[in-house]
């Protein structure tokens, strides 16, 4: 029981910093964050904070982690859902990506502006992996295997063909960052990113052998309007 009551402690602590951590990440941003504004906003010691993280970097990578959970249990109710066609449900699965994304923008931002620097290096590998190894498997791969039985999907491997379309959207994140860390106007920037992304929109449904526009409607534009800010960060 004590075990319990101290893992429970333990968890809302952590969960508290990181709360406390996001804060700062959404009023000065991270790069402006620092170890001692974490300590002096929850009223621990440096040694306190170091129990649970041991650097900046560390905070860093457990937002980027809960974001991820947070995503996930996001998706997991509309994977499940009995009443949604396969069609439906990746329709859904792109809003609520979206979604995770719009409540997150100040993170984003300041990741897309250290995504390529060597801090990050074990940061990049842990997104990759996450979605390679949870969100294709938990997410994609059985939208996909439903879709092949209600016939609007043509695919003989489910499995590896949700991975393919996760290393597709990795891929485009990696070409908008890259794209967008460029210093010029704005509009023809606006105008290569939405190619990018139809770009890939159009790939992932032929994958699919799914109909054009049929998984893909006003989400580009979404899409779009969610990179946008990022410029100006």
């Amino acid at each position: 029981m004590a075990r319990t009551v101290d893992d429970l402690a333990h968890r809302s602590k952590r969960e508290a910093i990181l709360d406390h951590a996001a804060m700062l990440v959404r009023t000065i941003g991270y790069e402006g964050m620092s170890i001692q504004q974490l300590i002096d906003g929850l009223g621990i010691s440096r040694g306190a904070l170091y129990h649970y993280f041991d650097s900046k970097q560390a905070v860093l990578e457990a937002l980027v982690d809960r974001m991820g959970d947070a995503a996930i249990a996001a998706l997991l109710p509309i994977i499940d859902d009995p009443g949604l066609t396969a069609s439906e449900k990746f329709r859904r699965y792109v809003n609520a990506s979206i979604a995770v994304k719009s409540a997150n923008q100040e993170l984003i931002a300041d990741l897309m502006c250290t995504w390529h620097s060597e801090a990050n290096v074990r940061l990049r590998h842990k997104l990759t992996t996450a979605t390679l190894d949870r969100t294709a498997p938990m997410v994609l791969e059985p939208i996909i295997r439903q879709g092949v039985e209600e016939g609007t999907f043509d695919t003989a491997y489910p499995a590896e063909t949700a991975r393919i379309i996760a290393g597709i959207w990795l891929g485009l994140a990696d070409d908008l960052i890259m794209l967008l860390a460029r210093d010029e106007d704005e509009e023809p920037l606006t105008d290569r990113a939405r190619g990018m992304i139809r770009a890939a929109t159009t790939a992932v449904e032929r994958i699919l052998g799914a109909s054009e526009g049929s998984l893909y409607g006003d989400q580009i534009e979404q899409i779009v309007r969610l990179i946008r800010p990022q410029k100006d960060k």
